[in-house]
């Protein structure tokens, strides 16, 4: 985030009890002129005094805990517009974060790298 600016957009998710590191992270996008969109609950959440633009979305509540379908449903959505708008680009930056993904080790790994397995030990 330290090089974000004018020609950036920056979308912030955070839900009751919003995390701190969003609201902090859009209010810097916005101090640094980014365009800055919010995903949250209402119009009223932290996120939204930081925002250009606001998509509320609730969360179900089911039992004790919430419920974020519909908020996946969004988010994918629109992922998937946006990729669809630059597919080179798309599976540039695709590439470039499973490299990432690989190298830190984030996913299980197989011995061929696909399906179910045990973990490879390096």
């Amino acid at each position: 985030m330290h090089e974000v600016g004018a020609q950036d957009l920056v979308v912030g998710i955070s839900f009751p009890r919003y995390t701190r590191l969003a609201v902090e992270a859009l209010a810097y996008a916005n101090d640094q002129g980014a365009k800055v969109g919010a995903i949250t609950d209402s119009l009223f959440s932290p996120l939204a005094g930081h925002a250009h633009w606001v998509l509320p979305v609730r969360p179900q509540l089911n039992s004790f805990i919430e419920s974020y379908t519909a908020v996946m449903s969004l988010i994918n959505a629109l992922l998937t517009a946006l990729s669809v708008q630059n597919p080179p680009e798309t599976l540039k930056a695709l590439k470039k974060r499973e490299s990432l993904w690989k190298e830190k080790g984030i996913y299980w790994a197989t011995p061929t790298g696909r399906g179910r397995g045990q973990k490879m030990i390096s």
